[in-house]
């Protein structure tokens, strides 16, 4: 519902609360399911601030050129120094992007893990691309989701636009509980058509991974193992 609102939403929570799952692996399949009217035709673009090094435009660009792959003279490096020259760029970006699409069409840009902004990215770079995201938050056919966790909001009282946008549209996730963490477990199994060769095995999988702030990424290893492992029937 919020996301349907607002331009610009923040999923802000603890460390290993399953922020990037929620977006990637819900609201994102979601809105482009039909949720959202014309949901169907949307596209999105993932990224994380410092996934390409110290400059985060170079990895706005980056992130573009998959989905512009037919446009000959698409040069990332380029790309991102206009970005940073000029953030109206942007907008020439999602338009290219969305060429020859219904016009409910949009370009939902997910900025995962923006706190490398803060921890990776270098800090002249800071301060344009926050610009960046507050124009993006006011640019046609443009949706902004970013996660970031919440003990490391405070880098963004800095910037008066960002607090707004933070302030207006921002959804908190708790860490989960052990009955979260079990359908966790269950639930996605049960869909794949995947069964537990032992009646204990999902017990014994949350009493060893427990329910702190790193249980969720500990939990996600040890099920993708499992996954890996399982009998050619589909046990686990």
């Amino acid at each position: 519902r919020l996301f349907a609102e607002r331009d610009f939403v923040a999923v802000i929570g603890p460390s290993g609360s399953g922020k990037s799952s929620l977006v990637s692996a819900g609201l994102l399949p979601r809105v482009c399911a039909g949720a959202v009217p014309g949901g169907q035709e949307w596209v999105w673009v993932r990224l994380t601030p410092g996934e390409v090094g110290a400059n985060p435009f170079m990895a706005v660009a980056t992130s573009f050129k998959s989905h512009l792959a037919s446009v000959e003279d698409y040069v990332p490096h380029f790309q991102a120094s206009e970005l940073e020259r000029d953030h109206g760029a942007l907008d020439q970006l999602v338009s290219t992007l969305l060429d020859g699409k219904p016009d409910l069409a949009k370009l939902i840009l997910f900025v995962d893990q923006f706190e490398e902004l803060f921890t990776v990215v270098d800090e002249k770079y800071r301060a344009g691309f926050v610009d960046l995201i507050v124009r993006a938050s006011k640019t046609e056919r443009l949706r902004t989701v970013i996660t970031i966790r919440a003990d490391l909001t405070h880098y963004c009282w800095k910037w008066a636009g960002l607090v707004d946008l933070l302030n207006a549209g921002q959804y908190n996730v708790g860490s989960p509980g052990i009955g979260a963490l079990h359908e966790m477990i269950t639930r996605p199994a049960g869909r794949a058509g995947l069964q537990f060769e032992r009646d204990d095995l999902v017990q014994r999988i949350l009493d060893q991974t427990g329910t702190g702030s790193g249980a969720l990424p500990l939990m996600a290893f040890a099920l993708s193992e499992l996954w890996k492992a399982r009998t050619a029937d589909g046990r686990l």
